[in-house]
């Protein structure tokens, strides 16, 4: 999976992003929230784009589940 190739410390380039975006794009739902959950562990603002995108592109009970982890992310939990 993409996420095994970014950078697990330090800042993410324009490519790692480049290919997060591309990662998201091609997901199945199950992967979906593996993508969210790895993003809520990041700290850095930049970050914080691809998960409202992640929730932005969702809909129904995955939209709820992927708010829920933007909002923990937010929260600093």
């Amino acid at each position: 999976m993409a996420l095994s190739l970014l950078p697990t410390v330090g800042r993410w380039t324009e490519a790692d992003h480049a290919l997060l975006d591309e990662a998201r794009a091609a997901s199945y739902p199950a992967n979906i929230i593996k993508l969210a959950v790895a993003l809520k562990a990041r700290s850095t603002p930049d970050d914080t784009q691809h998960l409202r995108a992640l929730v932005a592109s969702s809909s129904g009970h995955m939209r709820r589940m992927l708010t829920a982890i933007a909002e923990q992310k937010a929260l600093g939990s």
